[in-house]
């Protein structure tokens, strides 16, 4: 079917399916804006944002953003070693820092991919890098359905917004996915030697159930951490809220922004996390603004890069060299080529 000669066209691998993203993306910011400014009070919501404590939001975030890059990069240090790559904690953790700040400047998560490369300059293939990161976004999403689905059942107050029978059909279909892609790579790379090396990291640590039952818990532990930096931006407007309606909301708008494609969840990330908050109790406008100043809670990972590389500690530490020696397996697809 021709797409309609209005949508831009797509150069991405995806194809025909990109332009309709696209249109789906532009209807949900639409929809999202036209619910944000008929339902609510703004000048009520500017009334609360006048009111917000800086000191709970700033400090209380830096810390959870702190915990938060500590525990990714205990979950990538597990998933490398897993794949036989030695490399100081020390150093997983800077190039988290330095990856999370640029991707609060960059679009589609790119400083993934930057970290991915510094990983590389240090010895480590990239068929490695580029797969620990393709594990990792896997646990994040399957982690946020999990931490929905366990707000729903710690919180009662949550299933009048949240049924729980919206949350399990996303479980089955997340994992219904996760298996049928894991088994179409696997058919290719048996017939394809460079398919095969991509899919050679994957297949190492998903099959490793010690492994991935540690990359769980550390994933847990560093959305739990991102639930508590939520809650310091809702507190910080006076919202009295518990930690499992903070992770709830977290979790419904990293789903809405994932599905909807828009850049960053512009607008639906707000409406989301507002209605479901609403719907718990929490005035509309106070509701609202807390929504907002997660915008601002977003950029706290940038701000905290800058102040480590600035810190005494690290004012003498190189930042991230790539003077590497090439990667072996990059030079033996050269080879096979």
């Amino acid at each position: 079917m021709k797409c309609p000669s209005w949508i831009p066209p797509s150069k991405s691998p995806l194809g025909r399916a990109s332009p309709y993203a696209f249109l789906l993306a532009a209807v949900a910011l639409v929809t999202s804006g036209w619910y944000l400014g008929t339902h609510y009070n703004w000048r009520a919501v500017w009334g609360v944002l006048r009111e917000v404590d800086i000191a709970w939001l700033l400090f209380g975030g830096l810390g959870a953003v702190a915990i938060q890059a500590m525990f990714r990069s205990l979950r990538s240090m597990v998933l490398l070693r897993t794949l036989e790559h030695q490399i100081p904690f020390s150093e997983i953790y800077r190039t988290t820092v330095f990856a999370a700040g640029v991707n609060c400047l960059t679009p589609f998560q790119a400083g993934e991919l930057l970290r991915a490369e510094m990983w590389h300059k240090r010895g480590i293939t990239r068929h490695s890098g580029y797969g620990v990161v393709v594990i990792e976004r896997v646990l994040d999403l399957a982690t946020i359905i999990l931490l929905a689905q366990l707000a729903l059942v710690f919180d009662s107050s949550l299933r009048p917004a949240l049924p729980i029978h919206y949350v399990l059909p996303g479980l089955i279909v997340l994992a219904g996915l996760a298996v049928a892609g894991f088994l179409v790579l696997r058919g290719l790379a048996a017939s394809r030697p460079a398919v095969d090396r991509w899919y050679r990291p994957l297949r190492q640590c998903a099959t490793c159930p010690r492994t991935l039952a540690i990359a769980i818990l550390f994933g847990l532990a560093a959305w739990t951490a991102v639930g508590a930096g939520w809650w310091f931006a809702f507190h910080s407007t006076g919202a009295r809220l518990g930690l499992s309606q903070c992770i709830a909301a977290l979790s419904v708008s990293m789903l809405a922004s994932l599905l909807t494609f828009v850049p960053a969840g512009l607008g639906v990330a707000e409406s989301s996390v507002a209605f479901i908050l609403s719907c718990t109790g929490v005035p509309p406008a106070t509701a609202l603004a807390g929504a907002l100043l997660l915008r601002i809670y977003g950029a706290l990972p940038a701000l905290y890069a800058v102040c480590h590389l600035a810190s005494p500690v690290y004012r003498h530490t190189k930042l991230p060299s790539f003077n590497a020696a090439p990667d072996i397996e990059d030079d033996d697809e050269e080879d096979d080529e």
